[in-house]
């Protein structure tokens, strides 16, 4: 019997990023032929190759015949109708740790909701959603309605903000019987900006919630019988504020011309005092002229979940934004924006800062250990992690934004991906890794000195380049990078590596954005019969579903660890 260990990690979204890993470890089971038709059942979701921004909010790892990581972290639809909003609760539903019947009844609430908009109510909030919601129920019909900054347990006022066809949003006015695991939040703008859900509870409480939705996602979207213990406790982040190594604030920018504000204090605001920051958590009053509400920046001049040089430059960079951006704008419109992003030159230089506005009407702030705060997203930026040595990357692209708890999470993906297919007493281990979606190389070259010989894919040519300038500088001769995505990537692999890429001497780190591995890509990981495989993702949803093809494949899930890399979010 082979064994396989499938770690699964959870990783953080762009913008303000909070991560949780999760390792799931699997053994490989005695099959014949798990596919004889050579072709995988169909999955429920579609795959597809993910967007460049690999940010991740959740992170899973586990030790075995090989670690498989998946990802949690559901966005919130901003939605056009009941129709979508209903699809966002479903969703919200698959992380939320609540009996399966009360989910079903909840769902089963078409009738429409028991009060209107702007109503006043008392509710008894029952639990948290993965998006960091208080979720409470109304009435005998057991009315959902979710709002921020309320905890379990917790007797709360709440305003009625909106209605949607199962459930409503509510805005919290007041606790009127508080959690004993609510703290005192640190910034703010906590509740107003969209960064953080939950400064409000206590980090050990975080830890636990983010474990308990990673058990209800598994168990909910896998559907596999899997055991009691299997995910374990949330791995913490050394630190839990000022870890963020890379901050993206924007500037407000205008609603599209066929959303044109019914007010003009946003389309006409005051180019030297535009705000820079992060949209606003809740729907506020704003609308547009067809009704539907509008979420404007909330200007944010400090963040205490960003490192401290950040926030050192932070004012630099929102001055430099403001002056540039009143200076090509004559304060009647947003126009001249466009054209600041586009035009404006950039700066690397950690001592002056400068803010260049993104053709998103973003700024960028990246804190490096050896570069310090760049703001030119094309700069070349190193880190040197302890343990781990220097990575070389562009400001921009993706690299994990918090370092702090790098050198544990990494070890345990490497400790699952070398340990023998049979959980570790077999003498024989893996002697070849692939490290699929690989970036500047992360996993692959941290592992190049326990494995005879690594490989890297990676689709983003720029990623792969720097990934072999980083193999260079520290005389990684072992390994071997290749540019192509996922499925191509392997193939290419079994064709020209065919007698090293044998059964159990093969580890695969696989390391997917949202939307999971695409079938094809799983189709040929599946193929190269690989002792260990380790699953990083940022998707709980792609990735329980992806777990399911595994075991369908052979595989069997031994253990599942969260890490924390973005404390105080749902991510």
């Amino acid at each position: 019997m082979r064994s396989l260990a499938i770690d699964l990690m959870y990783a953080g979204r762009p913008g303000l990023e909070a991560v949780a890993a999760v390792g799931h470890q699997v053994r490989r089971l005695p099959t014949a032929s798990p596919h004889p038709s050579g072709a995988l059942p169909a999955f429920p979701v579609a795959a597809s190759r993910p967007r460049q921004d690999r940010h991740c909010s959740w992170q899973l790892v586990g030790a075995g015949l090989g670690p498989l990581a998946f990802g949690v972290g559901c966005r919130r639809l901003s939605g056009r109708s009941a129709k979508r909003a209903g699809q966002q609760l479903r969703s919200s539903f698959s992380s939320v740790a609540a009996p399966a019947q009360d989910v079903q009844r909840a769902e089963a609430s078409t009738k429409g909701a028991p009060f209107t908009e702007g109503s006043v109510v008392t509710l008894q909030v029952e639990s948290l959603t993965s998006q960091g919601q208080g979720l409470a129920r109304y009435g005998p019909s057991g009315w959902v309605v979710m709002l921020f900054g309320a905890l379990p347990g917790e007797e709360v006022e709440a305003r009625i903000v909106r209605n949607f066809k199962r459930y409503s949003e509510a805005g919290l006015i007041r606790v009127l019987e508080a959690s004993p695991h609510r703290v005192e939040p640190r910034c703010p703008y906590f509740q107003s900006c969209s960064g953080c859900q939950y400064q409000h509870l206590s980090y050990e409480q975080q830890l636990q919630w983010k474990q308990r939705h990673v058990e209800d996602a598994l168990a909910r979207i896998s559907k596999l019988d899997l055991p009691p213990d299997v995910v374990q406790s949330t791995v913490p982040s050394p630190l839990p504020y000022h870890y963020r190594t890379k901050m993206t604030p924007h500037l407000q920018q205008p609603p599209p011309m066929r959303q044109k504000l019914a007010g003009k204090q946003v389309a006409r605001g005051d180019p030297a005092n535009v705000p820079i920051g992060f949209l606003e958590e809740s729907w506020g009053e704003l609308r547009d002229l067809t009704g539907r509400r509008w979420k404007t920046v909330i200007d944010v001049d400090q963040c205490p979940v960003a490192t401290e040089e950040i926030n050192a430059a932070l004012p630099r960079v929102r001055e430099n934004a403001r002056r540039r951006f009143a200076a090509a704008n004559d304060g009647t419109s947003f126009s001249a924006l466009a054209e600041l992003s586009a035009s404006s030159p950039s700066s690397s230089s950690s001592s002056s800062p400068s803010a260049v506005a993104s053709p998103g009407f973003a700024l960028l702030l990246r804190d490096t250990t050896v570069d310090g705060v760049v703001t030119d997203g094309e700069a070349v930026v190193t880190e040197e992690i302890p343990g781990l040595g220097a990575f070389s990357f562009r400001a921009g692209g993706f690299f994990q934004n918090n370092s702090s708890i790098l050198p544990a999470f990494v070890e345990h993906v490497l400790s699952a991906a070398s340990a023998a297919p049979d959980g570790g007493s077999s003498a024989v281990r893996p002697s070849v890794l692939i490290d699929v979606y690989c970036g500047v190389g992360l996993f692959a070259l941290s592992a190049s000195a326990r494995f005879e010989q690594v490989f890297g894919i990676e689709v983003a040519g720029a990623s792969v380049e720097m990934a072999r300038e980083n193999a260079r500088r520290r005389g990684a001769e072992n390994a071997e990078f290749v540019c192509a995505d996922a499925e191509a990537g392997l193939r290419k692999l079994q064709r020209s590596h065919r007698s090293r890429l044998a059964g159990a001497t093969l580890a695969v780190v696989v390391d997917p954005p949202r939307s999971g591995l695409a079938a094809n890509a799983l189709k040929a990981l599946l193929r190269l019969e690989p002792s260990r495989i380790v699953y990083v993702s940022c998707d709980c949803a792609t990735q329980a579903r992806d777990l399911q093809e595994f075991t369908a494949g052979g595989y069997a899930v031994q253990s599942v660890t969260p890490f924390d890399l973005f404390p105080q979010t749902r991510h």
